[in-house]
């Protein structure tokens, strides 16, 4: 038998306290839960670190959840694949499909995400419900994920920069180092955001969310205007099947522009990972996930419907100088200085979106090194108190995306690839969730129908103490009806699935070294070798995530 201690709490004596294995206490740092339930739980890391301070208000963590995923303004920069591989109709009707779908996500993560908060997301959820080494996998799974997502965020800051200059000087050509030097610019500028101003995140995203959808209502104006009595017919907005892939059917094609819809959808979980940082995460991260996701799929289908019945010829378009095809939209519509004026509406959202997702990825570094499962963690599991950021985690994913982009000197492919690898890691971490919650509902069923509940000792929360890791109660505060919930489960990890294989297709016939995609050899790389490799190395000193 274990020897067994009982924090009490001094300041509350009568405070309803949780008894913890000796072991446990060996294992992570102590953590006591007070109060009746109504009271936040007293969340105390090791040694008494200094840990993130909440700075997050609800509007904040809505404008996040929206700026986070700029929909539409990713959506544009994936256009042209879609075009090519489907046409105008795969703008709409992707948006749909990947909507539905990505909705199914969000309920999927929003109910753990209510009960365990913790900069780690998904990675807390998966070991409190099922255990540490799904749990490690996830970690990494989540981690490889946001750190090619911010260089992919980079990547379409960039290009819309480089299109802006391509406009203003029509005689000059992008090069592939020119990309190079402006995603590490980019990622400089992000960088300094998302270190030193971590404390104005909330007034940055209301702003970016202001500026974005006030943006896109004059976007949508002036491309109805410029439009006017030359609209798209039906048929080619909403009907007609474009394939200058090279494929020789029309569903691959197809599908492969449909699936562009979920690139632009990708980070549903970022409010997850600023949990530490709202006053009441079991409320505002649902809210945020919900809001922000909502809110980005309506104005973009919206932008959709407009962009196929106002869009020009697809040649001019997609072959365009700017490399990014809506610019050539922009200028054909208006004018050169017209097109660079209403670029200013996207470069700026996306230049908080970009340093948004650098703010995630450092926290999750933060969050698995406190865990000790990531390399140098005591280095790495620091708080900078004097801009309330995780600083040294912020180095790295700047080093981290100045070395990624180099690929794009060597392989333009292979970096393209990347751009496909985030969506499907974050994916596969939601499809785990999804795994992991369908596993917990079933236990817990199972459970109340032996009568058992009076094994565990569990806290007024639903979380218990004594077998923290991978035995939790399933008692989430936010819920949806059980139909709803399972139905979104399953589908999630059908789609998860569904975009493994087609994302993974070379997007033109015959392949070559030069279109090969290389998604599949990232993948493999990402979720399964890196992480199998490094819990070898971990196994024995991992900790999990702590849940406040």
């Amino acid at each position: 038998m274990e020897e067994k201690v009982k924090e009490m709490s001094p300041k509350y004596p009568n405070a309803a306290t949780a008894e913890i294995t000796l072991s446990e206490l060996d294992r992570q740092a102590a953590v006591s839960y007070m109060g009746d339930g109504s009271e936040a739980q007293a969340h105390q890391h090791r040694g008494g670190e200094a840990v993130l301070g909440n700075k997050l208000s609800t509007l904040g963590a809505i404008a996040l959840g929206y700026t986070s995923l700029s929909t539409w303004i990713a959506y544009s920069a994936s256009a042209a694949t879609a075009l090519a591989s489907g046409g105008a109709n795969v703008l709409v009707y992707g948006m749909l499909i990947v909507g539905v779908c990505n909705m199914a996500a969000a309920v999927t993560i929003a109910e753990p995400a209510s009960q365990f908060a913790n900069a780690s997301g998904q990675a807390a959820w998966v070991y409190r419900l099922h255990g540490r080494f799904l749990s490690y996998i996830t970690s990494w799974t989540v981690l490889l994920g946001y750190v090619f997502l911010s260089v992919a965020a980079q990547l379409i800051t960039t290009t819309i920069l480089l299109a802006m200059i391509n406009l203003t000087f029509p005689g000059y050509v992008i090069e592939v180092w020119h990309i190079c030097v402006s995603i590490i610019v980019t990622a400089m500028f992000s960088f300094v955001v998302a270190g030193f101003a971590s404390k104005l995140v909330s007034r940055l995203n209301v702003f970016a969310f202001t500026w974005s959808v006030v943006g896109l209502l004059v976007m949508i104006l002036t491309l109805l205007i410029q439009s006017r009595g030359n609209y798209n017919t039906v048929e080619f907005a909403l009907v007609d099947i474009v394939n200058v892939s090279g494929w020789g059917n029309n569903f691959i094609p197809w599908v492969l522009g449909l699936s562009q819809a979920a690139l632009s959808t990708t980070a549903i979980d970022v409010p997850t990972h600023f949990s530490e940082e709202m006053s009441d995460p079991a409320r505002q991260v649902p809210m945020a996930i919900f809001g922000g996701l909502g809110t980005s799929i309506v104005i973009t289908l919206a932008y959709a419907f407009v962009l196929v019945f106002t869009l020009p010829h697809l040649e001019d378009i997609i072959t365009t100088s700017t490399g990014f095809p809506f610019a050539e939209i922009l200028r054909i519509k208006t004018s050169r200085v017209g097109a660079i004026v209403l670029l200013l509406i996207p470069l700026v959202s996306f230049l908080i979106t970009s340093a948004d997702v650098v703010m995630a990825t450092s926290r999750c570094i933060y969050g698995f090194s406190r865990q000790k499962g990531f390399p140098f963690s005591k280095f790495f599991g620091k708080v900078d108190t004097r801009f309330d950021s995780p600083l040294r985690a912020g180095v790295l994913v700047l080093v981290c995306q100045s070395c990624i982009c180099l690929i794009y000197l060597g392989n333009t492919a292979a970096f393209s690839a990347l751009i496909s690898v985030p969506t499907l890691l974050l994916a596969a971490s939601y499809s785990i969730v999804a795994y992991v919650c369908l596993m917990a509902r079933w236990r817990s069923k199972a459970r109340s129908e032996v009568n058992v509940g009076s094994t565990d000792k569990v806290s007024h929360d639903g979380m218990t103490s004594e077998a923290s890791e991978g035995d939790s109660e399933w008692n989430p505060r936010f819920k949806m009806p059980k139909l709803l919930t399972i139905s979104a489960n399953v589908l999630t990890i059908v789609f998860t699935i569904l975009l493994c294989v087609f994302l993974s297709l070379p997007p033109t016939w015959p392949v070559t070294s030069a279109n090969m995609n290389y998604t599949s050899v990232f993948l493999v790389g990402g979720g399964l070798v890196v992480p199998c490799v490094c819990w070898i190395r971990y196994r024995s000193v991992y900790q999990g995530p702590l849940v406040h």
